[in-house]
């Protein structure tokens, strides 16, 4: 790791400028958070990248908060996870959806000079290319003996509702709740998968590509029932087509991820607490 001297004489020398940037993912819990702000005021990276899950409820003012921290120390880069695409009851009631809340935290981030990576063109740092998408699910990933409609319920069990007081359920898959998505979970993993692959056609060299959802079957966690909500292959298949450019892929919203080779891509696992965060030269 370079530290901020070596740095400097090397812009002195003019033999480059080395970028350090910190990696991490899923810092939505406060204990999470104070995880990342140790390792951020001892590194101050020249820019920090996260995959994904900056907030455990989607609060817009826990958001800002988050910003208000990073910038402290570093610049922001990042995608947002499932629990960002969170809305409250009052836009619910107002008709705003993920989409909506999502161009809403774009605009916040752009005041602080962060780039969201989901809604933007490859991002070039040093002499690499940084692409991101969110990724989201379509159920390849779940256990056999459940129905589409159960996936689509957001609960294995049966004849019940969330957060109902007639006949509550005692667990569920808290998007069906609080995400509102203008197509089906299938249909916004593809287009995921559709904009990753757009974006990987743009770069002309090395690549790092960093997803919320998990890419492959091999990185899914051992939930049961709620493995259908970690992630897509499509992610995969297109990060693998694209192997030759690919440095590495990495990827949060399993916590007890892991790393992985294969295809010819090696995938890393960054979600908080699991991992600490990666700090890499560029």
């Amino acid at each position: 790791m370079a530290g901020d001297g070596e740095r400097e004489e090397r812009r002195e020398n003019g033999r480059g400028e080395i970028l350090l940037v910190m990696f991490t993912s899923d810092v939505h819990h406060p204990e999470y958070t104070l995880e990342l702000i140790n390792p951020l005021k001892e590194v101050r990276p020249d820019a920090l990248v996260v995959a994904g899950d900056l907030t455990s409820s989607g609060d817009i003012a826990q958001i800002r908060r988050f910003f208000q921290i990073v910038a402290k120390y570093s610049t922001l880069l990042y995608v947002l996870g499932n629990h960002d695409l969170w809305l409250s009851k009052t836009m619910i009631r107002r008709g705003v959806d993920s989409l909506g809340k999502m161009e809403k935290v774009r605009g916040m981030a752009e005041q602080f000079g962060f780039v969201d990576l989901h809604m933007s063109d490859p991002v070039r740092l040093g002499g690499v290319w940084l692409v991101g998408v969110i990724g989201w699910y379509d159920y390849s990933f779940a256990p056999p003996g459940y129905s589409e409609e159960d996936f689509v319920r957001g609960t294995p069990l049966k004849d019940c509702v969330p957060y109902s007081t007639l006949s509550p359920c005692f667990e569920w898959w808290n998007d069906r709740v609080w995400a509102r998505l203008p197509f089906s979970d299938p249909e916004f993993a593809r287009m995921n998968a559709d904009l990753l692959e757009r974006k990987l056609r743009k770069v002309d060299g090395p690549t790092i590509v960093v997803t919320h959802h998990v890419p492959r079957r091999e990185l899914a966690s051992n939930r049961g029932f709620y493995r259908a909500y970690d992630g897509s292959p499509l992610l995969g298949k297109v990060i693998e087509r694209y192997a030759d450019k690919i440095m590495w892929a990495g990827y949060g919203h399993n916590h007890s991820g892991m790393d992985l080779v294969v295809g010819g891509v090696t995938y890393r696992s960054l979600a908080l607490p699991g991992r600490d965060p990666l700090v890499v030269e560029l």
